[in-house]
């Protein structure tokens, strides 16, 4: 019998995948009802918060580091720490953070502004970093996943910022 070392943490971060794709679901559904004429904010509410806690947990999640193909060891410096560890966890940590301002914008809580902008932004400097440090082709495929996730992010989140927030 093989012993594991992850935390527990880690251990549950590595099943977020199956959180996500039900909130997701549970959100969809609940914006389609909404938009079919039904009231269904909690189902929102909760697809929202969901979706946040599982990108929070996201950034938990162990990284898997390519491994050179030529067999040969190569050293790890702080671009490749950078590319396969802070920047999805960074990036996760931005998503959770948005979906919780979208969540506050539908409550119409104060504070929502600030926590889009703050969510934003970690995201387009993820971004920044990636493309400015010209590692999207060794690292594209093992940040596809994220990138396009946050990329949905964004766009949520600059649509509340500058469509419905003029409002």
């Amino acid at each position: 019998m093989e012993t594991s070392h992850q935390s527990p943490l880690e251990r549950i971060a590595s099943k977020a995948h199956w959180a996500e794709r039900f909130f997701l679901v549970v959100l969809i559904a609940g914006v389609g009802l909404r938009y079919g004429g039904m009231q269904m904010m909690p189902l929102i509410y909760l697809g929202l918060v969901g979706l946040a806690i599982t990108y929070f947990l996201f950034a938990f999640r162990v990284p898997d580091v390519p491994r050179p193909e030529n067999g040969k060891e190569e050293k790890f410096g702080f671009l490749d720490l950078l590319m396969t560890s802070i920047v999805p966890k960074v990036l996760g940590i931005g998503m959770a953070v948005s979906m919780m301002g979208t969540l506050f914008f539908l409550l119409e809580y104060e504070g929502y502004p600030q926590m889009l902008q703050l969510g934003g932004t970690t995201i387009v400097v993820c971004y920044a970093l990636i493309v400015l440090s010209g590692s999207i082709a060794k690292y594209g495929r093992l940040l596809a996943p994220m990138l396009l996730r946050s990329l949905l992010v964004v766009a949520v989140v600059g649509y509340v910022i500058f469509i419905a927030g003029s409002k």
